[in-house]
């Protein structure tokens, strides 16, 4: 499939890429009234696990440790972009075992 004459594979060098693309884009756009950032993480996690990755991130209660809300907050803010993302989701990622 073709978006504006140009596939995913020719447009991003892995799925990190592209999940880190759709998830800034997602968590900055304000989609929803309410949730874009739990979603745009949600979401990202969700379709790592369908190529057969999972993120090995610490996912603490307290905010200042929890390594998904610094991320998507980092992205909100300007902190970090989406290759930034990408290279955090690469070096966190395992291959799920079949």
């Amino acid at each position: 499939m073709t978006f504006f004459g140009i596939t995913p594979r020719e447009r991003y060098a892995d799925v990190f890429e592209q999940i880190s693309d759709f998830a800034s884009r997602f968590a900055k756009d304000h989609i929803f009234p309410d949730g874009n950032k739990r979603t745009a993480v949600k979401m990202a996690l969700a379709i790592l696990a369908m190529h057969g990755w999972n993120v090995r991130a610490d996912d603490a209660e307290e905010p200042e440790r929890n390594e998904l809300y610094q991320w998507v907050q980092s992205i909100v803010t300007g902190r970090c972009d989406a290759g930034e993302l990408a290279a955090f989701l690469r070096g966190h990622a395992v291959r799920l075992e079949d």
